[in-house]
C-alpha cells in the first residue's frame, strides 16, 4: 500500500486524467504503458478507464487506488 506521503505526492503531481501513454513517465518508470494495456485487456487495470478519441485515460483517484493495490500485491509492471 502507498504510504500517506507517497499518496499525497501522487495526488499533487498526477494530472486529473492520467493518459495510459504517459504512465511510464508520470510514475518514474514504475509502470509501463504496455503492461497497463495488457491488464486492461484482462480486466485487471485501473477501474473506470475512459476513452477520449483513441486515448485511454484513468481518473487520478482510480489510478492511485490501483497503484496502491499493486504495491500491496507486488504486481507492478517492471520491464
Amino acid at each position: 500500500m502507498l504510504d500517506p506521503e507517497t499518496k499525497k505526492l501522487f495526488e499533487a503531481e498526477l494530472p486529473p486524467l492520467v493518459p495510459r501513454t504517459e504512465v511510464e513517465k508520470l510514475t518514474g518508470g514504475l509502470v509501463r504503458s504496455r503492461y497497463l494495456e495488457k491488464l486492461d485487456a484482462e480486466g485487471r487495470g485501473p477501474k473506470n478507464r475512459l476513452r477520449l478519441g483513441r486515448k485511454i485515460v484513468y481518473r487520478r483517484p482510480d489510478f492511485i487506488a490501483w497503484l496502491s493495490e499493486q504495491i500491496d500485491t507486488e504486481r507492478l509492471g517492471y520491464g
